[in-house]
């Protein structure tokens, strides 16, 4: 399998960030890759108070997954049920979301502390490897 990471500061923007995705996306395809995975928070930006994802940012990143045949991991905050999430979206070659995980260890002592946690970790098979997904603080609970 081949992996691209995107390093890049994420505009204050939502269409932008969308735009900027997008060449990334294209890019790493160009480039072979199966898979191309994004910061936190990409599409919205980290900051706070927190913009939140809108309906159909995903299925955009989607369609440009789907033409480029490539796998994409897509982040952003999402606002649920008036619970706001640090979420990625795990994107198959053909534009199917395949999960959306929320970060389950939010830190309590900085802004981040408005956020709501997940449950759950998930796993699916991309490019025939099982992946998963964790999200910074994550890492530091086994």
């Amino acid at each position: 399998m081949r992996i691209a990471a995107v390093q890049d500061k994420a505009a204050g923007n939502i269409d932008e960030n969308i735009r900027k995705a997008a060449y990334w996306i294209r890019e790493s395809r160009r480039n072979n890759a199966d898979i191309v995975l994004f910061p936190e928070c990409y599409l919205t930006s980290y900051s706070f108070p927190p913009k939140l994802l809108r309906p159909g940012d995903i299925h955009t990143v989607s369609k440009v997954a789907e033409e480029e045949n490539i796998s994409v991991l897509m982040t952003g905050f999402t606002g649920i049920c008036g619970n706001v999430y640090d979420d990625a979206y795990l994107i198959s070659r053909k534009g199917d979301v395949l999960y959306r995980y929320s970060k389950v260890h939010t830190c309590a002592f900085s802004d981040e502390r408005v956020l709501s946690r997940g449950s759950n970790f998930f796993t699916a098979e991309i490019a025939g490897v099982m992946v998963g997904t964790m999200i910074c603080y994550d890492r530091e609970y086994p």
